[in-house]
């Protein structure tokens, strides 16, 4: 039937908290084929921009021995990735993701360039530790 067919095609769109783990551990290939689970890269963008914000809160937080609650299976993973990016690779970040939502609100990049820069900048920093000059 009809139905089944549709059930049978059926994926679940981007999870966009997976696709942040990928680009926490470096793992690119992964984050790619997250978003390309999306139907609507337009809503997926800002989803991605204000949870990582809020993540990257987090993060600077941590590393800066702030009181955080954050659930007990991921404590110890996100304290030791806070400490091994410190505050420049941090800022680093926050200022890719301020600057992604900043060419789409201005015109100068589509949703989907902006997210494409995203994911390969944010992943870059994520696994080297480093900013690049």
């Amino acid at each position: 039937s009809l139905a089944m067919i549709s059930t049978a095609s059926w994926s679940p769109e981007c999870d966009v908290f997976a696709c942040i783990r990928h680009m926490q551990t470096g793992n690119l290939p992964a984050v790619w084929r997250e978003l390309a689970r999306s139907k609507d890269g337009d809503s997926l963008l800002f989803s991605l921009l204000a949870l990582l914000a809020r993540e990257l809160r987090l993060l600077w937080q941590l590393w800066a021995g702030e009181k955080v609650r954050v659930h007990p299976n991921e404590a110890a993973f996100k304290k030791q990735l806070a400490t091994r990016l410190g505050p420049a690779v941090l800022a680093e970040c926050m200022s890719t993701v301020m600057d992604a939502e900043l060419q789409v609100k201005s015109g100068r990049r589509s949703p989907s360039q902006s997210l494409d820069y995203l994911a390969a900048r944010m992943t870059d920093l994520f696994a080297t530790g480093r900013v690049r000059a």
